[in-house]
């Protein structure tokens, strides 16, 4: 396990001319585990994308949406415990492993001057369970917590299961 540890990095912009609609930044709901078991597949598309997660900020924030936007993550993923154990009765499910996430992402929004408002930076942990279940399905539990530094800023506990089909 000593050779699985990942420093991940990611860079989005997004830009609008006229009247476009707005870029919206914050909540917990990351796009890396696929859609979410009732979720549409449609909405796991890279293209006319206009939410972006912020940890540790509320989605929904007025100060947080607009036409034109920046956002960074930088996280450190390593492993907790490969189990790789399970159990046939009553459903069949197993645990496969945990690893963990420590994580910083900062964004802004702006209309048309880059100037007009400062960054929003948060960071927190997760914990996240690679979990089989009836013989070929695979899902991601998702537990963390995230820390918002600036304005608007919150302390967030949230928890996600999801799998792609």
């Amino acid at each position: 396990m000593s050779r699985e540890h990942v420093l991940a990095a990611r860079w989005v912009e997004g830009y609008g001319d006229e009247s476009p609609r707005p870029f919206e930044l914050g909540g917990s709901d990351t796009d890396e585990d696929g859609p979410t078991l009732l979720g549409d597949t449609l909405s796991a598309s890279p293209f006319n994308r206009r939410e972006f997660p912020l940890r540790g900020y509320p989605e929904g924030r007025l100060d947080l949406r607009n036409r034109r936007m920046r956002l960074g993550s930088l996280e450190y993923r390593f492993p907790v415990w490969r189990l790789e154990r399970g159990s046939m009765v009553p459903i069949p499910v197993a645990l496969h492993q945990l690893h963990g996430t420590v994580f910083a992402d900062a964004g802004k929004v702006w209309a048309t001057r880059e100037g007009e408002s400062d960054y929003r930076t948060g960071a927190g942990i997760e914990l996240k369970a690679d979990i089989g279940a009836l013989y070929s399905g695979r899902l991601t539990l998702r537990l963390g917590y995230a820390h918002g530094f600036d304005e608007g800023g919150d302390d967030e506990l949230y928890a996600r299961i999801g799998g792609a089909f």
